[in-house]
């Protein structure tokens, strides 16, 4: 199935919420040439984290890191965090797996 395709139908099981998370990361990772997840299963857990996240707390943090409660520390982890190109470069992917090396 090709990438387009996994996605479409990705997007048929997800809220309208997680579709717009889905949206943002996708188009992010189109723009500074990563791939996504191919994993859809993964990729679907990061979104409804990020998602979770953003209703919750108003910024699509980081799924897979721990906010401290600290605004200006947690602006590290809020996707795409800061860590990410670092990770990318160093492990061919981000900490969530949301984002690949392309």
């Amino acid at each position: 199935m090709e990438e387009d395709d996994a996605l479409l139908e990705l997007e048929k099981t997800l809220t309208n919420e997680e579709k717009k998370t889905l949206r943002f990361v996708r188009a992010y990772a189109n723009k500074r040439g990563f791939l996504l997840q191919p994993d859809l299963e993964v990729l679907r857990t990061v979104i409804k984290g990020m998602t979770e996240n953003r209703l919750r707390f108003g910024k699509p943090y980081c799924p897979c890191r721990l906010r401290t409660g600290n605004e200006e520390e947690d602006r590290k982890i809020v996707c795409p965090c800061v860590y990410h190109e670092e990770e990318i470069e160093r492990d061919g992917q981000c900490h969530c797996m949301l984002y690949l090396k392309g």
